[in-house]
């Protein structure tokens, strides 16, 4: 999840940058909507790396929690055997 979660931010940045790199180049804007443009752009960016943020950690959680189950189950499982060993002696 995280690999994939810095994958996405990485791509999310290169956007960012193809824009604002576009929006200098652009000769028609005024310096003050070229400014505005910018700001937005970061603003958009910070808000979509979050949401990726957000998801990985959710997801994170998620694999922890399935992880914990899986090593709960395991241990039971131990647990039973055991005690069937000593019952059978």
């Amino acid at each position: 999840a995280q690999k994939y979660g810095e994958e996405a931010k990485v791509a999310i940045r290169n956007i960012r940058r193809n824009c604002n790199e576009s929006i200098k180049k652009d000769k028609t804007i005024t310096e003050d909507d070229r400014d505005g443009l910018l700001e937005d752009s970061q603003e958009l960016t910070d808000s979509y790396i979050k949401t990726v943020e957000d998801t990985v950690n959710k997801k994170k959680k998620e694999i922890l929690l399935q992880q914990g189950r899986i090593e709960d189950r395991s241990k039971r499982e131990q647990k039973q055997r055991i005690l069937g060993l000593f019952q059978g002696l």
